[in-house]
């Protein structure tokens, strides 16, 4: 996710940016300072996120 961004970003330009978030959402930055004491929040690793966003994605690229 971040390195489709990062790739619309350094080689398609801004548009290609604002579509995918258009379509995915807009990626959180910065780091968990002032989340840490939130009970929902957790953070999971790399792997574990993908594990989550390749079947949602396929969801959300089905439903358009």
């Amino acid at each position: 996710m971040l390195n489709e961004v990062l790739h619309a970003r350094d080689h398609e330009g801004i548009k290609a940016v604002q579509d995918y978030e258009s379509r995915y959402g807009v990626i959180a930055e910065g780091d968990l300072d002032g989340w840490r004491d939130v009970d929902q929040v957790v953070e999971i690793s790399a792997t574990e996120f993908e594990q989550a966003w390749t079947p949602a994605r396929r969801a959300l690229d089905q439903s358009r």
